[in-house]
């Protein structure tokens, strides 16, 4: 009787995972809108970010004189009550000269900057994104050389 090769072994297909977050970053997200806040708060934990949060500016500003580790990046809405989110950034950088930031709005980018609300080199993401598209533009502003500029009011997405 004959008797049947063994079937070959198939590798299993790669897993696409998700790369880990650069240096272990922590990110302070401030965001008045309390379902979004904590909707970034669990997409950003389970992506092995160290996140910590605030409703508005002044809360942002006291939490981070009391954070004892670094804040390497900023996710802040453009339009906050307190304080926008340009002023924010300026504040926080007396503390954390290196922050990166990331803002956000449901403003248009136009909009934004006919006010001259964001500085020259901001890095801006309209709101009504996907999860996908913001952990790119997270990582994007975590890994690029220097740090977000003040002045000026062009805008990159």
């Amino acid at each position: 009787p004959q008797v049947p090769a063994p079937a070959p072994e198939l590798e299993p297909p790669p897993t696409v995972e998700a790369s880990p977050p650069p240096s272990n970053a922590t990110i302070l997200v401030v965001e008045d809108n309390t379902p979004l806040r904590e909707l970034l708060l669990a997409l950003l934990g389970e992506q092995g970010y160290a996140v910590v949060d605030a409703a508005d500016g002044q809360a942002a500003v006291a939490l981070a004189a009391k954070y004892a580790g670094t804040i390497h990046l900023l996710l802040t809405d453009v339009v906050l009550p307190t304080m926008c989110g340009p002023e924010l950034a300026a504040a926080l950088r007396a503390r954390f000269p290196e922050l990166r930031v990331r803002y956000m709005s449901g403003y248009a980018s136009e909009a934004i900057a006919e006010r001259g609300v964001l500085d020259a080199d901001a890095s801006f993401l309209p709101k009504r994104f996907a999860s996908e598209e913001l952990l790119a533009k997270i990582r994007a502003t975590l890994t690029r050389p220097g740090r977000t500029t003040t002045g000026g009011t062009r805008i990159r997405h």
